[in-house]
C-alpha cells in the first residue's frame, strides 16, 4: 500500500451532502431508516423472548438425551436458535446502537489496518487492494505541512465502517475480480473533514437496490453485491458521528461509497 505525493485541494461538498447529488448518486433516507429502526426494536424485542425460552428448554433436555437422532433433532434446534438469536443481536445494533466511546483517532492508520487484515480475503476472491491518501497541503501560512486525519471517533465502530465496505466490494467482485481502490482525503472547507472513498468495478446498484441497500435483512445477492446488515449499520455509526455516507453507482458498475466525519479540530485546521 503506497502513498500519493499530492498538494490537497479544496473538495466541493455537494459531494458529500443531499443537496446536489448527481443522477447516480444517493444517501440513505433517515426519517425512512429512523423509523425502521423503531420497528426493529421493539421486534426484536418480542422475538428475542419466546426465543431465549426455547434455548432454555434445549439446552435442559439435550444433556440427558441419549437417542441419536433425537439428539440430533435438539441439536438442529439450538443450532438454528443461536442462529436467529445472532441474527436479533444485529438486528438490536441497528436499531439501538451502543453510544460511541470517543476518542482521538488517526483514520489514516485505522483504515491502513483494516485493509492489512482484509488483504488477504480480497486476494483469495481474485481481487486486489489499493490504498492511497494526501500525504501533504499547501497553506497561505506554510508552503507544506503534513495532512492530518486524527478525528474524535470510537475506533470499534469505525473499523466496523472500514470493513464492512470492504466486504461489501469483495462480494460485488467475486464474479470478474478487479481492484478495490480506497482513498482517504481531507476536505478543504470551514470546518475541516476526513474522506473515506471506496471504489470497486464490481456490479453496481440497480434502482431497486437503491431504495434498499441500508435495510435491514435486504440483499442484494442474486445482483451480486450482499448487502444484508452491514450498510444499515455503517449508517448507524456514521450518524451517530455526525457524519455523512453517499454511494454513487450504476446497475454494472462501477460503484463508489464516499464516507465523512468531522475532522478534529487543530491549530492547523
Amino acid at each position: 500500500m503506497n502513498d500519493e505525493d499530492q498538494p490537497t485541494l479544496p473538495i466541493d461538498t455537494a459531494t458529500s451532502s443531499n443537496a446536489s447529488l448527481s443522477e447516480n448518486s444517493w444517501s440513505p433516507d433517515a426519517s425512512r431508516l429512523e423509523a425502521l429502526a423503531e420497528f426493529a426494536a421493539g421486534a426484536g424485542h418480542e422475538i428475542n423472548n419466546p426465543l431465549a425460552t426455547i434455548l432454555g428448554r434445549v439446552q435442559l433436555l439435550l444433556p440427558g438425551e441419549s437417542h441419536p437422532d433425537r439428539r440430533k433433532h435438539l441439536e438442529t434446534i439450538m443450532s438454528q436458535t443461536l442462529r436467529i438469536r445472532d441474527m436479533i443481536g444485529d438486528l438490536m445494533l441497528f436499531a439501538r446502537p451502543p453510544a460511541p466511546q470517543r476518542a482521538m483517532v488517526d483514520l489514516k492508520q485505522l483504515v491502513e489496518e483494516v485493509c492489512r487484515k482484509q488483504k488477504s480475503e480480497i486476494q483469495l476472491a481474485g481481487c486486489e487492494l489499493e490504498f492511497s491518501c494526501e500525504t501533504c497541503q499547501t497553506t497561505a501560512h506554510q508552503p507544506i505541512e503534513p495532512v492530518r486525519f486524527e478525528a474524535s471517533v470510537d475506533r470499534h465502530q469505525w473499523a466496523i465502517v472500514v470493513a464492512e465496505l470492504l466486504r461489501n466490494a469483495r462480494q460485488a467482485m467475486k464474479e470478474n475480480g478487479g481492484v478495490v481502490s480506497v482513498r482517504l482525503l481531507r476536505i478543504a472547507e470551514a470546518t475541516p473533514r476526513i474522506a473515506l472513498t471506496i471504489t470497486d468495478p464490481g456490479r453496481g446498484f440497480s434502482a431497486i437496490d437503491q431504495q434498499h441497500a441500508f435495510d435491514p435483512f435486504y440483499s442484494g445477492r442474486e445482483a451480486g453485491r450482499g448487502i444484508g446488515f452491514g450498510l444499515c449499520k455503517v449508517w448507524q455509526i456514521v450518524r451517530q458521528h455526525e457524519g455523512t455516507i453517499v454511494i454513487q453507482s450504476q446497475p454494472q458498475g462501477p460503484t463508489t461509497v464516499t464516507v465523512t466525519v468531522p475532522a478534529l479540530q487543530t491549530t492547523e485546521s
